[in-house]
């Protein structure tokens, strides 16, 4: 009986011992780190290289993920000295730490007004008087609230190109169907060197803070553009920026000063045309083509009689049709016409004059 008991407590002893010798922190499941950043992008503005990429969303477990900081490291290469592709490892191993980004401070970087933390953007500042002779490739990486930290992304790699200073914005011009914007060309290209090196222009426009909107789809070669599609009312912002010649591959400026416009509708719409009064025989009777502007809102009928120093509205409101009936006339009496044409904004054109017109005496 006792060599069985002894043997239970050799064996408790030995469990308790094992758990007792564990030694460092406890091994975590895998997969907990957070995906890496994939198909970052990169591309030049001026003397700035502008970094694009989207945040993970979930971990390598599958597990839905808020990242909590960004790393950005950045390599700088002379082309004479650099290798004709860099490598992922190699750049891993020489880039510098460029920028950590908390989340606090996320919005300041995301892509545009309105977009979620996902969207982000960093832009990396270089000195412009060596465009055309540096490269410069970036890694990302993110944490997890815990500290996790995700495999670098893909390195992104741009080789800076020489291209033209900002154009010089002027002042805003409303028309009734366009708002212009027009522009002096730059002095010379970031590099210091002269004249500009410009291919094109691009003008962009945003609406209320929001996300700038590119209205020069095409290649724009002039120095003054007429914006057609806008709303009178509607606060907007113009920048201008200057794309470089062949040789800079289309790369554009930075953004001119801003322009802010808020286009004003004090624009009449145009007279009636057409007018014709056909007189009955306790009436006259008014029709007129209608008028082609979009915001047109109605007519103003008016009549004037012979001993009337001026015209005098008809009716309460305004016509929306383009005939109107006058039934309170007298025979006899001899009448004048005219019908004015009004916009939403409240804007009245000059007014459409018939010639005078008698109505006939009934017969005893």
């Amino acid at each position: 009986m006792a060599r069985p008991f002894g043997t239970l407590l050799l064996g408790m002893a030995i469990l308790a011992g094992t758990a007792c010798g564990r030694k460092g922190p406890l091994e975590l499941p895998p997969g907990r780190e957070p995906m890496a950043v994939e198909k970052p992008a990169a591309f030049q503005r001026g003397d700035k290289i502008v970094l694009e990429w989207t945040n993970p969303d979930r971990a390598v477990s599958g597990r839905p993920l808020d990242v909590a900081a960004v790393e950005i490291r950045a390599l700088e290469e002379a082309f004479e000295t650099a290798p004709p592709s860099p490598q992922a490892g190699d750049v891993e191993k020489r880039a510098e730490p460029a920028l950590r980004i908390k989340r606090d401070e996320f919005p300041r970087h995301r892509t545009a007004p309105g977009m979620d933390d996902l969207k982000m953007r960093y832009e990396h500042a270089f000195d412009g008087r060596r465009a055309g002779s540096v490269r410069y490739s970036f890694l990302i990486r993110v944490f997890d609230g815990s500290g996790r930290a995700s495999e670098f992304g893909p390195p992104v790699t741009i080789e800076t190109r020489v291209c033209p200073m900002p154009p010089k914005i002027g002042d805003a011009r409303v028309f009734e169907d366009f708002i212009e914007i027009a522009w002096a060309p730059p002095e010379g290209n970031i590099d210091g060197s002269t004249p500009a090196a410009v291919g094109a222009y691009a003008v962009y426009r945003s609406e209320k803070g929001g996300r700038q909107q590119k209205r020069t789809p095409t290649a724009f070669a002039g120095e003054r553009f007429e914006d057609r599609e806008f709303r009178f009312g509607a606060s907007y912002a113009y920048t201008v920026r200057a794309l470089a010649a062949d040789d800079g591959a289309g790369v554009e400026s930075d953004d001119s000063d801003t322009v802010h416009v808020v286009p004003i509708d004090v624009f009449p719409p145009a007279p009636p045309t057409g007018l014709v009064a056909v007189a009955g025989p306790d009436m006259v009777s008014l029709s007129w083509e209608p008028g082609p502007e979009r915001d047109l809102d109605g007519y103003r009928v008016w009549r004037k009689e012979p001993a009337a120093a001026d015209f005098s509205p008809l009716a309460d409101g305004l016509v929306r049709e383009t005939t109107f009936t006058d039934r309170s006339v007298r025979r006899g009496a001899t009448y004048v016409y005219a019908v004015s044409a009004c916009d939403l904004a409240g804007n009245e054109s000059p007014k459409s004059v018939s010639g005078p017109m008698t109505l006939k005496e009934s017969r005893p």
